[in-house]
């Protein structure tokens, strides 16, 4: 029998006396061996062991300890069966009360050295650990061998032995089971920290697949304290971990493996940990809101996963929202603001990287992260809403990411899709047609990734096709032309939208009417392959479709109709079109422009369509060739309840009718009715030349007025037959190829025209001539194509078969000032019309190259240059001048991108580069020159004017890496303002903002800003009068016309600008020093060198007010802008003066040499200038009021009051004085706070303040009283009704 069968035999009978025995006989050897042996009831002989050593206080002690040292080790090694396991632990859970302090002691030995070792992987050898650590916890005493010997309470051991383990090494494979013991162990709030911050620290040394259960253990442990520990913890770690793999797989394949496949899934895991905990703590939650606020800089693909998925706690999703939605748009204006500043971009370098994290946030969704779908969406629909209407940068990119983010989740997403169609229709449908744009382009992008087979998607569009009737007709029409695609895939979705236009062709909207007129139109493509057609419409939806290029999933354009003959449809929609001829005059231009294009797109329909607009035109067209006029105007017009309206838009039917007849064909026969539109257009022409005003009982006796009813009617007449004779002109010019005799009709014709828009311009309805269309209602009527063939014609070196035309097209300058003024309208029109861009762009390529050969004088004919008059406060040179600006404008808003080959066209460089940044200074070096001739002349500075802002527009369109043509254009701008001086004022401010903008971009503009301060000073004089100032001239185009206000303001402007940035960058140095994530010593070196920037800048800005200060300003100009200037100074010195204090109050406070000189400069130098400043204010105000009084004394019958001016001036100054009063005493006090934690005398540099108390003197006061009441009994005695209706008795100023 062995000893294991012997201890047990004993053990059943109950004999503890022979158990006893039995025990002392054993040696340490055999022990081993029953503990070891696979006997059944193990267990129960190792409980019976320690029981019977424990018993024997002398001998068994060592045993004892033995004992429960070798069960220890057999739990830590796993090898026993897992009944025996929970047994012997359940028992040691219960002995480890009655154990001595010294085995205490040494048990927490053996579990450190297996914490390092990483040999505890089980929970029930850690769960003896805590029990072990709450033993000892409870000892009154306990003698601590280690270290210096000493006795110690029972907590402060185990708080020793718990800094011990956590300064240790622990293991990876111990780092999980241990937050599980640590959670089962009571802690104060120091070792509950001081657990946390190693748990952390811990998390890049484990196994990756360990990260969801640690993470899960830390949650855990939040319940207790420390949750924004915990937090911020996990989601450093989290953003940081691809780059730790990707350290880590430069050593290991398989972790490379590894993260591509588990490594998002494993971050999704985490992300339903922390939203599970937040559910069950809300406290956890309100700290992650806290982090989120706190640290904008930080935010990472992680936590914007991890914000998302919280918005689907409903206490939260607003604020969450709302956060994500200011650290985006704060993301963005800080981009902004670097770039704009090069001084800044050079000191803080903040990667904008939101869109990127956005994009993963949408890629992971579909890796395990399917809780953030919802979230990510609606944060896309968010971000344009709440941008829509703004036009910034920063909002316009912000909306942008917004449109990325929709359209990644509707190509990523299946189940979503339907969803947000239906969001996008419903804002489409429900918002105001000003900000609906977006969404239609974002309703454009969505069709183009439509599946035709998406069953879901397409009830949306039935949807969006019921309320399009609804709609603005730009809207509508507009979405017909994105649907079209559809239209021709889907039949189903094609015979619904005819049925729904059916129905709105009887509404009683005329929008409505226009809509169904235009919707038919469009669907005649939908039914047949059209391609001319198709290029016209395709045309027409590219603006709204050329953001979803790269979104494309199924190319439905490919695909073809049904080949079932549609005749019977055809026809119907032409009846209903027909029927719609019937209807308002909008209604009806819809139908003849549509006309025109179904004729040109299908030959097959051009008779019919002809029939059509022939039947309208013989209901105006008078044939006998003896009536004047040829046309029937009063058959257009149409009186209703004292209203006059159009109903019959003969222009429009004129322009079409011979756009019909034009599109034949070379070879082609023209039949009888093509004929006949020939035959009555060339009578028309030539009838209504003959015309006179009288002849439509219109002159100048004519009453134009719009208050009467006679009057309006004869201003919508002669508007009406000014467009006949716009159209008639281009009808006379196209009809024969502008030949001689065709353009001196076309001369004639102008000259009628001239004489209904100088009517026009008399009577007030248009006073500025055609520049102002929209105000007076007179619409271009002419042609793209043939204005910019009139303009080619006579400024272009042409064929020999225009030379005639030329010469008779020159005489007229009226005319080609006419012609550049519609050509510059037609160019502002684009984009907002129905035309193509491709053919537009020829258009602009021929233009520009005519228009730059003119302008720069390489093409100047005598006739224009000997007759050039003036005509509507504009020159020639100035029309093309401003054309030329807007053709560059037109080509960078709509034809981007093919800006490079309209600037090869010009050949400037005569094709010796193809870049597009040398190609543009090289423009810009063209206007240059141009300026310098208007300067040297020292006239035409409205025309430097306008070249100086196409040299703006140019700028804003170099690259940021064009470096050399920034400096080379900064030179010429310095090079003029220092020696050029300039008495036009809007054009002294063109060169001085620029010359701001580019060495703000470029340079350290706040140099700049200091001598032109001082310029500004010397120009001004001083505020002293006995001062006299040496004038240095730094910049010559600062005079003492310009300094003030001209100058002073733009100054003023980016010194507030400059301050902003400060405050910018000081805020950064807050989140630099308060930053968990940063390690101190970097932050300390980051935050010196920032602050090595920062005073000298903040230096330099007080130095220029100081001498802004100093300047005698003069009164009621500009005032308040330099007071705001100064004010704004001091606030921004509160803004540092507290984060110093904040500093000091975190024990990492230091005033530098740099800020006390700051403070000397600010105490010494600029606060004793303001005061004299508002001295001088005050003195100034009071001569004027002096001055004011003297007035009212001579006109005192006519009781004049002081002038309304001096009283705004009064009103301005007695907000801004005491705000400035303010903020200089607010700056002192923080200062003297600031010296009393820093124990260095700051305030040493300032003068104490003027008291500002007063106390009222008895003895003074009456004196006053009885002066006014002598002055009241010398004047004559007032009358009844002046009491009542004079004035009060002004109040008497008292005196200290």
């Amino acid at each position: 029998m062995n000893d294991c069968s012997v201890l047990l035999k004993h053990f059943a009978k109950g004999d503890d006396k022979e158990l006893l025995k039995f025990a002392r006989c054993v040696n340490e050897h055999q022990l081993y061996e029953i503990i070891n042996s696979q006997h059944p009831q193990a267990c129960e002989a190792m409980q019976t062991i320690i029981r019977v050593l424990s018993m024997d206080k002398n001998e068994g002690s060592e045993k004892y300890n033995f004992v429960i040292k070798h069960c220890i080790s057999l739990i830590s090694e796993e090898q026993l069966p897992q009944k025996v396991l929970v047994g012997i632990v359940g028992y040691l859970l219960v002995e480890i009360n009655l154990m001595s302090t010294s085995l205490l002691l040494d048990l927490c030995g053996i579990f450190t050295e297996a914490i390092k070792s990483g040999v505890c992987r089980n929970e029930k050898y850690l769960e003896l650990f805590a029990k072990v650590l709450c033993v000892i916890s409870l000892k009154e005493e306990v003698f601590c061998k280690e270290g210096n010997e000493s006795i110690m309470p029972g907590p402060q051991c185990k708080a020793y032995i718990l800094n011990k383990v956590c300064s240790g090494r622990w293991h990876p494979n111990c780092v999980v089971p241990m937050a599980s013991m640590f959670r089962g162990i009571e802690m104060n709030q120091e070792e509950l920290h001081f657990i946390i911050e190693k748990m952390i620290r811990m998390l890049p040394s484990i196994n990756i697949l360990e990260l969801p259960p640690l993470v899960y253990q830390l949650l855990l442990m939040s319940n207790q304290g420390f949750k924004r520990t915990i937090i911020a913890g996990i989601i450093s770690y989290m953003t940081n971990v691809n780059i730790q793999i990707r350290k880590d797989s430069d050593v290991s394949n398989e972790i490379a493996g590894f993260s591509d496949h588990l490594l998002q899934p494993l971050k999704g895991t985490i992300i339903l940990h922390i939203t599970y905990a937040i559910k069950q703590d809300q406290d956890l939650g309100k700290e992650f809101l806290k982090y989120l606020k706190e640290n904008p800089n930080n935010l990472s693909s992680f936590t914007l996963a991890l914000s998302l998925a919280i918005t689907r706690i409903s206490r939260f999703r607003d604020t969450v929202f709302d956060i994500l939605k200011s650290n985006i748009i704060k993301a963005y204006r800080d981009s902004e603001r670097l770039v704009s500043c090069r001084w800044l971009r050079d000191s803080v370098h903040i990667p904008l990287t939101i869109e990127k994290f956005a994009l993963d946030v949408i890629e992971n969704s579909s890796l395990g992260w399917d809780q953030v779908t919802q979230g990510i969406m609606e944060l896309g629909f968010i971000l344009i809403d709440g941008f829509l209407s703004k036009t910034q940068w920063a909002s316009s990119q912000v909306r942008y990411l917004g449109t990325t983010i929709i359209l990644r989740c509707f190509k990523v997403h299946d189940i979503k899709r339907e969803e947000i169609m239906e969001q996008i229709i419903d804002r489409i449908i429900s918002r105001a047609t000003a900000v609906v744009t977006h969404y239609i382009s974002i309703f454009a992008s969505i069709v183009n990734l439509i599946n035709q087979y998406s069953i879901g998607i397409f009830s949306k569009l039935k949807q969006a096709i019921d309320h399009i009737t609804s709609l603005s007709f730009q809207t509508a029409k507009e979405i017909m032309f994105i649907l079209l695609p559809l239209f021709k895939a889907n039949f189903l979705l094609r015979d619904y939208a005819l049925s729904v236009l059916y129905k709105a062709v009887f509404s009683r909207s005329t929008e409505a009417r226009k809509i169904a007129a235009l919707g038919m139109i469009i669907l005649l493509k939908a039914y047949k392959d059209m391609k001319h057609y198709d290029g016209f419409l395709n045309q027409l939806s590219q603006p709204a479709v050329s953001c979803s290029q790269e979104f494309n999933l199924v190319n439905i354009h490919s695909q073809s109709g049904s080949n079932v003959s549609h005749k019977w449809v055809k026809s119907e929609i032409l009846r209903h079109l027909q029927r719609c001829l019937s209807y308002q005059a909008s209604v009806r231009e819809t139908v003849y422009k549509g006309f025109y294009y179904i004729a040109f797109a299908a030959p097959e329909l051009q008779h019919f369509v002809s029939k059509i607009l022939i039947k309208q035109f013989h209901k105006i067209y008078q044939s006998d060739s003896g009536l004047l006029p040829p046309l029937n105007f009063n058959t257009c017009l149409h009186t209703v309840n004292d209203e006059t309206y159009v109903v019959e838009p003969m222009p429009t039917l004129i322009h079409y009718l011979y756009r019909l007849y034009a599109i034949k064909k070379p070879n082609e026969e023209i039949n009888s009715s093509m004929k006949n539109i020939n035959l009555w257009l060339n009578s028309v022409v030539s009838r209504m030349i003959k015309c006179e005003i009288e002849d439509f009982q219109l002159d100048k006796s004519a009453d134009f007025s719009s208050a009467t009813i006679i009057g309006r009617r004869n201003l919508i007449l002669c508007r009406l037959i000014a467009q006949v004779y716009e159209v008639l002109i281009e009808i006379a010019l196209r009809r024969n190829d502008f030949a001689l005799a065709d353009c001196e009709e076309a001369i004639r014709l102008y000259e009628r025209y001239s004489q209904l828009t100088q009517i026009l311009q008399e009577s007030g309805n248009n006073p500025y001539g055609r520049s102002v269309k929209s105000k007076s209602g007179l619409d271009t009527m002419m042609s793209f194509d043939c204005i910019s063939m009139l303009v080619r014609i006579v400024f272009g070196n042409g064929s020999i078969n225009y030379r005639e035309s030329q010469q008779v097209l020159s005489q007229s300058i009226s005319f080609v000032k006419f012609s550049f003024i519609v050509l510059h309208d037609r160019l502002r029109e684009i984009g907002s019309h129905d035309v193509d861009l491709n053919e537009v762009f020829q258009h602009c390529r021929s233009i520009g190259r005519i228009i730059f050969k003119a302008i720069i004088g390489e093409t100047v004919h005598e006739a224009i240059s000997v007759n050039d008059d003036v005509i509507r406060n504009k020159s020639l040179s100035l029309l093309q001048l401003e054309t030329f600006g807007c053709l560059i404008n037109t080509i960078y808003e709509h034809l981007s991108n093919k800006i490079e080959i309209f600037l090869e066209d010009l050949d400037i460089l005569n094709g010796h580069t193809d870049d597009e940044n040398e190609m543009t200074y090289a423009l810009i070096t063209v206007f240059q020159k141009f300026v310098n001739s208007a300067l040297n002349t020292g006239t035409e500075f409205k025309m430097a004017h306008v070249a100086m802002t196409i040299i703006s527009s140019l700028l804003q369109h170099l690259s940021k890496s064009a470096h050399r043509q920034f400096q080379n254009h900064y030179e010429w701008l310095l090079a003029i303002c220092k020696h050029q001086v300039v008495d036009d004022l809007q054009l002294v401010k063109c060169f001085v903002d620029q010359l701001f903008t580019i060495s703000n971009q470029t340079k350290d503009i706040l140099e700049v800003l200091l001598t032109m301060s001082i310029d500004i000073h010397e120009q001004l004089g001083d505020v002293e009068e006995d001062v006299e100032i040496e004038k240095h001239n730094n910049f010559a185009i600062a005079t003492e016309y310009t300094a003030a206000p001209t100058v002073l303001i733009l100054v003023s402007s980016q010194i507030e600008t400059a301050l902003d940035n400060i405050d910018w960058l000081v805020c950064h140095l807050n989140s630099l020093i308060f930053d968990e994530n940063i390690d101190q010593a970097e932050s300390s070196r980051i935050y010196n060198q920032l602050e090595m920037t920062l005073y000298p800048k903040l230096t330099i800005v007080a130095q220029c007010l100081q001498e802004v200060m100093k300047s005698a300003i003069p009164t009621k100009t500009c005032t308040e802008c330099s007071i705001k200037g100064v004010t704004r100074f001091y606030c921004s010195m509160v803004f540092l003066v507290k984060h110093h204090i904040q500093l000091f109050a975190r024990k990492r406070g230091n005033i530098s040499e740099r800020f006390e000189n700051l403070v000397k400069v600010s105490g010494s130098q600029v606060t004793p200038k303001v005061y004299a400043m508002l001295t001088y204010l005050q003195a100034n105000r009071v001569v004027a009021e002096n001055a004011d009084d003297n007035k009212k004394k001579l006109k005192r019958k006519e009781k004049t009051n002081i002038s309304s001016s001096s009283c705004g001036n009064v009103l301005r100054e007695s907000r801004i004085i005491p705000s400035l009063v303010y903020a200089i005493e607010n700056y002192e006090a923080h200062l003297i706070r600031l010296e009393t934690k820093s124990k260095v005398k700051l305030m040493q540099y300032f003068k104490r303040s003027t008291s500002r108390d007063f106390k009222i003197h008895g003895a003074t006061l009456q004196t006053i009283i009885d002066d006014d009441s002598d002055d009241d009994a010398s004047k004559s005695p007032i009358k009844p009704s002046d009491k009542k209706d004079g004035n009060p008795r002004k109040k008497t100023k008292l005196k200290n």
